[in-house]
């Protein structure tokens, strides 16, 4: 006799970024049951408001999830899709990006919990697990210095002399003490 047996996380991924998330609500998401509650179709939901939701509607949601979950953005969603579908699915990346901005609009702590992480990793140049695993990302530490490397090259870029701007913001400064100083001496 054999036995075949498929396991089937249901929406894991979703569940767990909701999860990280720390927010109440998502956590209540994360912990219903997938008879339940239907991530993908709730997604398909926001990005096709006011129809009825079809199963390619649903998958569209499943991809827009794993999309908006890890950051993505129009272009690079729409090349995925393109690419996991084999060119059957082809999206704009202008549509792309509006359903990520409706998806991530409607679940505002998958955005927070993204913007926690980048922080961690700017601060720490590693993010770690709750069994103390690292994943370390190799670049200099984010520090002020790092920070007025970046400002002065960007601005060198863009044609602005980085001196010029700090002797007029200096200029401006005194100006307003100075200005300040007479108004309260009336």
């Amino acid at each position: 006799m054999s036995l075949f047996l498929e396991v089937d996380l249901s929406q894991g991924e979703s569940r767990i970024v909701r999860v990280l998330t720390k927010d109440p609500r998502m956590i209540a998401l994360a912990r219903t049951k997938p008879w339940e509650y239907d991530d993908h179709v709730n997604t398909a939901r926001i990005i096709f408001p006011g129809q009825p939701i079809t199963k390619s509607q649903r998958q569209l949601g499943k991809f827009t999830n794993h999309a908006g979950n890890y950051g993505m953005r129009g272009k690079q969603f729409s090349d995925k899709l393109l690419k996991e579908t084999e060119g059957l699915v082809v999206v704009p990346p202008d549509e792309c990006q509006r359903m990520l901005d409706a998806y991530l609009g409607a679940n505002q702590p998958i955005l927070d919990w993204q913007a926690r992480t980048r922080d961690e990793v700017i601060a720490k140049g590693y993010v770690e697990d709750s069994w103390g695993h690292r994943l370390t990302f190799k670049y200099e530490p984010a520090s002020d210095d790092l920070y007025r490397r970046n400002l002065h090259h960007a601005l060198v870029e863009k044609g602005i002399n980085p001196h010029e701007l700090v002797e007029e913001y200096d200029r401006k400064t005194m100006e307003a003490t100075l200005n300040a100083g007479k108004t309260e001496g009336r």
